[in-house]
């Protein structure tokens, strides 16, 4: 899964996951990699955090999950805020302040 992080610490790709995968995935990065970014960023304001899903498109047909919808209801039974980014459908953004 080096694809995780592709595009930077702050932004979680969870293309090509299975909805469990996806969990697994967001459970880690909240847990192992977004306390060192806060930790780095030495109290200047936090970029948003991201985590990009997709849109569905490029699931194959066998796949009947949704990983974004499936992510943000995890994120919210835990209580972190989260939301659809209206500029790009296929990324979720949280609120971690």
């Amino acid at each position: 899964y080096s694809g995780l992080l592709r595009k930077g610490k702050t932004m979680l790709d969870l293309h090509d996951l299975s909805s469990g995968a996806a969990w697994l995935a967001t459970r880690w990065w909240l847990s192992e990699i977004l306390p060192l970014v806060q930790r780095d960023s030495g109290g200047t304001k936090a970029p948003p955090y991201i985590i990009v899903t997709g849109i569905g498109r490029s699931r194959p047909s066998w796949q009947t999950s949704n990983i974004q919808s499936f992510v943000m209801e995890m994120l919210r039974n835990e209580g972190i805020p989260v939301w659809v980014q209206e500029a790009n459908r296929g990324r979720l953004q949280l609120d971690l302040s």
